[in-house]
């Protein structure tokens, strides 16, 4: 399960065992968006990307949809989008694509990378800059206040074909 899909599976963690009462759960993160094939043994994962993989059936879980977050301190001055450019923006990978869908222009400034989306957003929530996520993963940290979407429900599509998607 990739690292970023975890916010989601546990917060359903505890209806597991009731519907299924005889399945024993193991799980396993990754911070890459590939499924290993024949790395191991698996029923199902959860990725992002397209579904498109040889040899495995996949179901979109949901389109992934982006929208700045960070602290509550430094939402309050991001009044508008153009704002930003002064703010360093946090990377969930290397790729820097998802601030590239984002902005037309290249926003100048710092960066800061990381190499998964969990560890980006957890820096944006302590004031280290901004950074792009889908907020249904971040839910928890949206409705306790521990993460801001300075621009309200301003989503775009990530770029990357698909989304969250289950593979079995």
């Amino acid at each position: 399960m990739q690292s970023s899909a975890l916010c989601c599976f546990l917060a359903r963690l505890a209806a597991i065992p009731r519907c299924l009462p005889a399945i024993q759960l193991e799980i396993s993160t990754t911070v890459i968006d590939k499924p290993a094939v024949g790395c191991g043994d698996f029923d199902a994962m959860v990725v992002r990307g397209d579904g498109q993989w040889e040899g495995l059936g996949s179901e979109l879980l949901f389109p992934e949809q982006l929208t700045p977050m960070c602290s509550a301190e430094l939402s309050m001055a991001l009044q508008e989008s153009a704002d930003m450019a002064h703010q360093r923006l946090i990377h969930a990978n290397g790729s820097q694509q998802e601030w590239q869908a984002y902005a037309a222009d290249p926003m100048p400034g710092q960066q800061l990378f990381f190499d998964s989306l969990d560890a980006a957003v957890n820096a944006a929530a302590q004031g280290y800059g901004i950074a792009l996520a889908d907020p249904r993963l971040f839910q928890d940290q949206l409705e306790q206040g521990a993460l801001f979407m300075p621009h309200g429900s301003c989503h775009f599509p990530s770029g990357i074909a698909g989304g969250m998607v289950i593979i079995c």
